[in-house]
């Protein structure tokens, strides 16, 4: 999407999205642009209260802002400043030294945590081809999925991807594992250490994928459940 100069700037009443991460954990605030000055925006978050997770951010978090705009959304990274008042709704952050227009549906993403069904392509590179497995989601967007698995795999392994994103339909997809994280603790690696089990079943990786197919039907309704999970809350 090209750069729109009636749109290039923040303007006092924008619909802001808050994109961050707390201890690893993603988190989403909405709200409206309530104060404009030279090098600090003031957003008031929606809702009666926020996360606890807010008050464990210290000056200087890295946050990323999102203004609503038509088609699209200006986006800039920026950090946290500080919270005012007992609700912590008035959100203080530097004003971002770069703005850009991008398309909205690149840039969504959900964090959730539902049951995942994964199963490995047979040329899986772990040696699990073909494996079916239960995960847990940790984000979900417009690009690719982040989960948790006890499941082998590796880089570059394909994927088939089946969860319920709303109601009770599925959603199914195909994807291509582009990041993995090894979440065993101390007690999964070794054996000898007291109250251990075996790392059979225990070993649990957090694998990042893009989305590599999926039916015209699957991406609206992805599409589709980004836009309302995402959606500003009325004021």
């Amino acid at each position: 999407m090209p750069p729109s100069k009636d749109h290039e700037n923040l303007q006092l009443g924008d619909t802001i999205l808050v994109e961050t991460a707390v201890d690893e954990v993603p988190l989403v605030l909405r709200g409206r642009l309530s104060n404009l000055l030279p090098k600090v925006v003031w957003v008031n978050v929606s809702g009666d209260s926020l996360p606890i997770l807010v008050k464990e951010m210290k000056e200087g978090h890295p946050v990323r802002l999102s203004a609503a705009r038509a088609g699209g959304a200006l986006v800039g990274d920026t950090t946290y400043r500080s919270c005012l008042g007992l609700s912590h709704r008035l959100v203080a952050f530097d004003q971002p030294t770069e703005l850009t227009l991008v398309d909205r549906r690149a840039q969504m993403r959900v964090a959730m945590r539902k049951s995942i069904g994964v199963r490995l392509a047979r040329t899986s590179a772990a040696g699990g081809g073909g494996h079916f497995s239960i995960g847990t989601t940790i984000d979900v967007g417009a690009t690719g999925i982040r989960f948790e698995t006890a499941a082998q795999m590796a880089v570059g392994d394909h994927i088939f991807v089946a969860l319920v994103l709303e109601g009770n339909r599925q959603f199914y997809a195909m994807a291509q594992i582009v990041r993995m994280d090894d979440t065993r603790s101390p007690l999964d690696v070794d054996p000898q250490l007291p109250g251990s089990r075996s790392q059979e079943g225990k070993r649990h990786i957090r694998a990042a994928a893009m989305w590599d197919a999926m039916a015209p039907t699957d991406r609206a309704r992805l599409e589709s459940f980004l836009l309302k999970a995402t959606a500003p809350s009325p004021s």
